[in-house]
């Protein structure tokens, strides 16, 4: 990922931005704060200071390099959609998302797409200028700027025009089938930006628009929320926006407090500082002891990445660690049950598949699912039908006596991967199987040729997002498999390939008929399961800390913040 470090001068200073002047009468309208006899304002808090307030745009890596910002960013801001705790798109600027149903997305005979979006009417930014079509055609101009890639998304290479036929259509023709065209100005690709503050700037000096307080405490979205005060590694203060297209959020403000670490964020909470954590990488250990000891609140807890073994499929070593038969039978060596019940605590449940068992898909995959129960016995034979035996040491060796010994690795980035290394190591030598373990030292995690050339298996943590989908490209397909002469770049980590998945994979991002690429989905789980380009083990966990006075908030899902919904967020 590209990191960006230009904005970091933004958050200097916490003065607020001008009030907003009021929305025309055609919005949606609520009654002032000031005229409710009981202001409702929650406490939240963040752990670590985002390097800038970006709301309109997140530059690559920037939201998931700091826990929390991706949610203040949906709080300030909104696009044509946001993704719901299940995955689904809910329209919020827009009065619809486009699909084949509602005429709104058109195939054409020559593969390219045609999707069409309208303006809710009364959609207005928080400074009460009406939404239109031309803030969302300047959005894309910058998105497709190549002097400011940070605003950018992949997702624009398939943009052949973007138009606007009138104030409130925005009409987007695609060159090639994209099955995530829906889910354009959003979070998941460019949020819109308002034209009437932003242009003048772009056209003039772009050196100086990434400069511009806009980007911090001037900041003016289109979100339930406005920025009041902005003050670095300090504080964030929300107001409720009156003017927000789905209505006034139930909540007046939001107090958001910034703490440096995990450690801080728990004593914050156990302090009663605060009602809601937003991003919190709160560890399993944390989240037990807030449970036990907070007595003002619970937690919501969802599956936030996949715990899997990643096997090397070229030039293994020994050659027997790249079988298919051999990677099944450590799999069903390895009791996952046992694993979410000591490393996870018994919050989560064994990996499956890598599709989330919160999103939308998971219950329509259930029969391709290849499950892999614990079972040594099954193990040993299998292994025993490859040729070896074991010896008195309980250990297998080969026809020439060679002990079978094989290499397994993980970084040390996340504590649950060398924790989660130790487990498997040890039901493997339990089978026989002798385990080197390794723990990547930290100054070779950046060293593609020396982890993707590895002998054996390594441990990490894959996303479970519910389009896992969109890198199957980069997981699976053969053309993405890290070699030297693409510098090990690849992001096919078990350097599998198969055609069958190569050919499925294809066909899945051509398949826009929600019903057809399910079909397909099912037999991408399938083939994954079968052939274990990566072996699941347990979903790793995100824990939303929730004060009971607080109603509708919940936790992250698949593709969504915490603060999908936080216009229905009320206080007792």
């Amino acid at each position: 990922m590209i990191a960006v470090l230009v904005l970091l001068a933004l958050l200097t200073g916490c003065a607020a931005p001008p009030a907003p002047s009021a929305p025309s009468s055609d919005q949606p309208t609520a009654p002032l704060a000031s005229q409710r006899t009981a202001p409702k304002r929650i406490a939240a808090v963040i752990m670590g200071d985002p390097p800038a307030f970006t709301g309109a745009a997140t530059p690559t890596g920037m939201s998931g390099s700091y826990p929390g910002l991706d949610a203040i960013e949906e709080l300030v801001q909104a696009g044509f959609s946001n993704f719901a705790h299940d995955g689904t798109l809910r329209p919020q600027l827009a009065t619809a998302t486009p699909s084949l149903d509602n005429g709104q997305w058109r195939l054409e005979p020559d593969g390219r797409m045609e999707l069409t979006w309208k303006v809710r009417p009364g959609a207005t930014w928080q400074d009460g200028t009406p939404v239109t079509s031309d803030d969302f055609i300047f959005s894309a101009t910058v998105a497709q700027d190549r002097d400011l890639p940070f605003f950018g998304s992949p997702a624009w290479g398939q943009v052949e025009r973007i138009t606007a036929p009138d104030p409130s259509t925005v009409t987007v023709l695609w060159k090639q089938t994209y099955i995530h065209a829906d889910a354009l100005f959003s979070r998941s690709t460019t949020w819109p930006m308002p034209k009437h503050l932003l242009a003048q700037t772009y056209q003039e000096n772009k050196a100086e628009f990434v400069q511009l307080p806009y980007w911090g405490r001037e900041f003016v979205g289109a979100g339930p929320f406005r920025v009041r005060e902005l003050m670095s590694g300090t504080r964030i203060v929300l107001d409720a926006y009156d003017g927000y297209a789905l209505g006034r959020p139930k909540i007046d403000g939001i107090d958001i407090t910034i703490v440096p670490d995990s450690n801080a964020l728990v004593t914050h909470i156990l302090s009663n500082a605060a009602q809601l954590t937003l991003g919190g990488r709160i560890s399993v250990d944390q989240a037990l002891q807030i449970r036990d000891r907070w007595t003002e609140g619970g937690m919501a807890t969802d599956p936030s990445s996949l715990v899997a073994t990643y096997p090397q499929f070229m030039g293994a070593d020994p050659p027997i660690a790249s079988n298919v038969q051999f990677i099944r039978a450590l799999h069903y060596a390895t009791d996952r049950e046992q694993m979410v019940n000591t490393l996870m605590q018994g919050v989560t449940q064994v990996a499956d598949t890598t599709v989330a068992p919160n999103a939308r898909e998971f219950a329509d995959v259930q029969s391709s699912i290849v499950r892999y129960p614990y079972d040594p016995r099954r193990a040993t034979q299998m292994i025993e039908e490859l040729g070896y035996t074991k010896g008195s040491d309980g250990m297998f060796r080969d026809a020439s006596g060679t002990r079978l010994t094989i290499e397994a690795r993980a970084t040390s980035v996340s504590d649950i991967q060398p924790k989660a290394l130790a487990a498997i190591a040890g039901y493997w030598r339990q089978l026989g199987v002798g385990v080197d373990e390794v723990v990547i030292p930290n100054q070779r995690v950046q060293d593609l040729e020396y982890r993707q050339s590895r002998p054996g298996f390594e441990v990490l943590s894959q996303s479970n997002d519910p389009e896992f989908f969109r890198g199957l490209r980069t997981s699976f397909h053969s053309a993405q498999i890290p070699l030297p002469q693409n510098r090990f770049a690849g992001g096919n980590r078990s350097r599998f390939s198969n055609p069958e998945m190569d050919a499925r994979i294809e066909e899945y991002f051509v398949t826009i008929p929600p019903t057809q690429r399910l079909e397909v989905l099912r037999q991408i789980v399938r083939i994954s399961g079968e052939q274990l380009p990566l072996m699941g083990l347990f979903y790793n966990a995100s824990f939303v800390v929730v004060g009971r006075q607080l109603r509708e908030v919940g936790g992250r899902g698949p593709n969504s913040t915490e603060a999908w919904n936080s216009e229905q967020w009320d206080a007792l």
